[in-house]
């Protein structure tokens, strides 16, 4: 769902590394189609939250896809769990992506 320059998108479901590359590269597809200014992702996966060497695999794969000139905010409605490793590492490729619970 988009408004103005700020695209939405929501995810439920169990929280894997397939899921979690599987809907961003929905984000993406959805990204190069609508090139919004700003991404609000509101993330209710459950389940075992990704480590650090899964986050930084998600980030190099999403890595010059489009997502780096997009801000993102990254909402995290069950709680951070390691999900600030995704913001650590997003920065250090250019994107800027902040994460909050």
């Amino acid at each position: 769902m988009r408004r103005g320059d700020v695209l939405r998108a929501e995810v439920v479901g169990e929280s894997s590394l397939e899921n979690t590359i599987a809907y961003w590269q929905a984000i993406v597809s959805e990204v190069r189609k609508e090139r919004p200014g700003s991404l609000l992702l509101v993330d209710e996966l459950h389940g075992t939250p990704l480590g650090e060497a899964q986050w930084r695999q998600l980030v190099e794969a999403m890595r010059g896809r489009g997502l780096e000139q997009v801000r993102i905010a990254h909402v995290k409605l069950r709680g951070l769990q390691k999900l600030e490793y995704c913001e650590l590492y997003a920065r250090e490729v250019g994107s800027g992506a902040r994460v909050f619970d």
